[in-house]
């Protein structure tokens, strides 16, 4: 029995919302637990909700004792991480549930909005299609980590949404949509303080304009809900106040009116197109491109319900968008409540384009239109998808050195000995290590210290260092013992002072060469040579040469070299001039399969760039070969001049 037109598009409906939601799905949760906590706002909520769980106060934040004097937000996002705390323990999975959840309501929230609510299915499953793959809003910050974002985007959506349906429907179900309504702007206020009532400036515009709109305006129960938020939202501003002194001037400085002048120093892209430039290249790209299918639309097609959703989703976006724009702080998350107002201009736009050419051609000849613009859109959709999926993986690769530390310690804690007492030394903002050290306090008892250099009273200690500046220092100047490492850092139990130090150095200035200028002899010591050389006098960091690397010869400055037992230690330097490229400096011990290698800038001077890699020799080291030398992995020409090897 052939299947009827509407059973078709059941049954396409039905498959196109499990691929999109499947694939959203995937997207918001893959893995998002895996890396380590970070370092700024998400840091700061995740170790105030330790504080808070262990103090018991559930309106004011605390560190270290002393109220928070960085964040004025009320606590809505921190219950949630507590609940989960008591839930699932302190881990990353509970810091980042909250916004995880939010993220998924807000998909299947505009799935089902024009789905079912709007009853257009196409519009549903655009919907949920462009926000899963707009690169702003599935990342970090937003939808992926435990800031306070994901949660407030979700009852943006909640709260327009339902404002919509209220307007359209007036006055049917005032009371239900108005209460639901009045809930999400509630929630929003308590999620992120003013920030929770700025993307509804457009709506206010929208209001206006329309007559059920003019009708709400003079309807009693709009006020009378108007008024139970402002009174909700006072309770916890005025109790706040009466509890912490002050805050409400906080709240002023660093809420409001910091606006135009931000409290925390030099402010961040000031410039007023930010937010346009970062939402074009970014942040909904590819889709930026398609707004202006809606404007044309707007212009072509008498009165409907699609006409209306994209005029009062264009008018909630631009309000917003112009507002943020003048703001003197800019950062790309604080854009992030445009994101639904966007999806539904843009989904809207297409589904009424595709309407419009089916009211023109017939819908015998045109059919197929609802399937095929879908597909497209999936088509279209396939590179951003792509982009979120790999870097939702990028900290396989790297890890931000301010976050080092905390990582180490996630990873590393339940394999260590007793230790109840912990010192670590990092040259970083200590927010995000903070939320380790109350975790590892909080579960385990242990005690920590934070330092910004190693401190004069260290022997006996258990030291965690993940600067390779700082463990330089602990190699040269103390007796230890290697309790744990791994990629970036060292934990040590400091056991005393070296009486004496024995330093060997190996210093190649490029300046002594041999007849054939491919071999180059150690400043001073014609004994040393380093090999694998192509010799330039285009550019010298001292002297007169250089070497140079290319991507016909990539390797250069090689010395090998071998050391007795009583060596401990290897670090090499480096000087390199680079021109959009990369090159790296190695150390390596072939026969045991060590190597190290880095390619990160530890200071700059005069257009060339020092690196630096060091290499603790292992206690089964009998003598093997040790190798030095510089890598040029890019197919331009890098330079490199004044290689030191200290061995210790």
């Amino acid at each position: 029995m052939e299947m009827t037109k509407s059973q078709l598009n059941r049954i396409f409906f039905i498959v196109a919302s499990i691929l999109v939601l499947g694939t959203g799905t995937f997207l918001i949760t893959e893995d998002f637990y895996k890396e380590q906590i970070k370092i700024w706002d998400e840091a700061s909520s995740a170790k105030n909700a330790i504080d808070m769980l262990k103090n018991g106060n559930l309106l004011v934040q605390y560190d270290e004792g002393e109220i928070v004097r960085d964040d004025y937000k009320p606590p809505l996002t921190l219950w949630f991480k507590m609940i989960c705390y008591k839930l699932f323990g302190i881990n990353e999975f509970s810091v980042r549930l909250p916004s995880i959840i939010a993220a998924l309501f807000t998909m299947f929230l505009l799935w089902y909005f024009g789905s079912f609510i709007v009853k257009k299915p196409e519009l549903g499953i655009l919907s949920a299609l462009i926000l899963i793959s707009s690169r702003g809003y599935v990342t970090y910050h937003v939808a992926r980590t435990g800031d306070p974002d994901s949660v407030l985007i979700f009852f943006v959506t909640g709260a327009i949404l339902s404002f919509f349906v209220l307007l359209h429907n007036y006055p049917k179900s005032i009371k239900k949509y108005l209460a639901i309504f009045s809930v999400f702007v509630l929630l929003s206020i308590y999620t992120k303080s003013i920030m929770g009532i700025a993307p509804f400036a457009g709506v206010a515009i929208y209001t206006l304009i329309q007559k059920n709109g003019r009708k709400l305006l003079i309807n009693y129960r709009f006020y009378i809900s108007l008024l139970a938020i402002v009174l909700i939202t006072s309770i916890y501003y005025i109790v706040r106040e009466l509890i912490d002194p002050g805050y409400l001037k906080g709240v002023l400085e660093y809420e409001i009116f910091s606006f135009n002048k931000y409290p925390g120093g030099t402010p961040k892209h000031p410039e007023f197109l930010f937010y346009f430039n970062y939402l074009k290249n970014t942040g909904f790209k590819p889709y930026f491109y398609f707004l202006p299918v809606g404007i044309i639309y707007f212009f072509l097609k008498n009165e409907n319900v699609l006409k209306k959703i994209i005029l009062y989703s264009f008018l909630g976006s631009i309000a917003f968008f112009i507002g943020m724009s003048f703001s003197t702080m800019k950062n790309e998350w604080y854009i992030s409540p445009i994101y639904p107002f966007l999806v539904l201009f843009v989904s809207s736009s297409f589904i009424a384009l595709k309407d419009l050419i089916l009211l023109k051609t017939g819908t015998n000849k045109s059919k197929y239109l609802s399937p095929v613009l879908i597909i497209l859109i999936i088509f279209i959709s396939w590179k951003p998808i792509k982009q979120i999926h790999n870097r939702n993986h990028k900290y396989e690769n790297s890890v931000y050195a301010p976050e080092r530390e905390g990582r180490f310690l996630r990873d590393t804690y339940k394999k260590l000995p007793n230790i109840k007492k912990l010192s670590i030394v990092t040259p970083y903002h200590q927010r995000q290590l903070k939320f380790y050290t109350k975790k590892l306090d909080f579960k385990s008892g242990i005690k920590s210290k934070i330092y910004k250099k190693v401190p004069k009273n260290i022997i006996g200690d258990t030291l965690l260092i993940c600067d390779n500046q700082l463990i330089k220092n602990v190699y040269i100047n103390y007796k230890y013992a290697l309790i744990a490492k791994d990629e970036y850092c060292k934990l040590f139990k400091i056991i005393d002072i070296k009486d004496s130090i024995i330093i060997d150095t190996i210093f190649c200035n490029v300046e002594t060469l041999s007849s054939k200028k491919d071999t180059l002899f150690a400043k001073n010591d014609s004994s040393n040579t380093f090999s694998n050389n192509l010799i330039s006098n285009k550019y010298s960091f001292s002297g007169n040469y250089s070497v140079i690397t290319t991507n016909k010869k990539r390797f250069g400055l090689t010395k090998s070299f071998f050391l007795d037992k009583s060596k401990s230690m290897v670090i090499v330097t480096v000087w390199r001039k680079i021109k959009g490229s990369k090159g790296y400096l190695v150390l390596s011990i072939p026969e045991m399969k060590k190597y190290t290698q880095t390619s990160s800038v530890i200071k700059e001077e005069n257009g060339w760039e020092q690196i630096e890699t060091l290499l603790e020799i292992p206690t089964e080291y009998s003598g093997e070969e040790i190798k030095a030398y510089v890598w040029n992995n890019s197919n331009n020409d890098i330079y490199f001049d004044d290689l030191q090897i200290i061995i210790f």
